[in-house]
């Protein structure tokens, strides 16, 4: 698409509770997760929940399918 420069976006497939799957190019995986990660921890720094002590973490798996997730270390 001509909006895009890496052709094809990112997809939001699915979202339920604290779980995303997003579709994406192989090409715009580190991209993505970066965005992903920022989006799930900018609650980290704000203040209504910096003093709660238990910061929220974020666990990511990225595979051609459910059945082949692999666990990514960020």
């Amino acid at each position: 698409t001509e909006y895009m420069p890496g052709g094809k976006p990112p997809l939001l497939v699915g979202q339920v509770h604290d779980s995303a799957i997003v579709d994406t190019p192989n090409k715009r995986v580190d991209e993505v997760l970066g965005t992903i990660v920022d989006a799930m921890l900018v609650h980290n720094e704000m203040p209504y929940w910096k003093d709660r002590g238990m910061p929220m973490a974020v666990d990511i798996k990225i595979g051609r399918d459910l059945h082949e997730m692999k666990p990514v270390k960020i």
